[in-house]
């Protein structure tokens, strides 16, 4: 199994746990947090709410370090390249 793959499978595995979860706590609740107040919603609701919240954030610090990380790439093989063309002029 790939590491992709067994990523895929812990995340399925994840998301069916909240899931269960989550449809096990439908009770309403209120929510209050700093300035805001939001009267009696379904609890279901809060925890769908926080896991794509919790998501969306991993997705897009994902992004940034692959974004970084691809740009390192890019310049080692610059770096690379120009190394390669120095060498093969003292060569000759």
């Amino acid at each position: 199994m790939s590491k992709g793959q067994l990523y895929f499978v812990v995340a399925l595995i994840f998301a069916i746990v909240i899931a269960i979860f989550a449809f096990q706590n439908q009770t309403a609740v209120a929510i209050k947090f700093l300035f805001w107040s939001l009267p009696q919603i379904p609890l279901v609701l809060v925890i769908f709410l926080s896991a794509l919240a919790g998501a969306f954030t991993v997705i897009l610090l994902g992004t940034g370090v692959y974004f970084r990380l691809n740009r390192e790439i890019k310049s080692l093989k610059r770096e690379k390249e120009a190394l390669k063309a120095s060498g093969t002029r003292e060569e000759n």
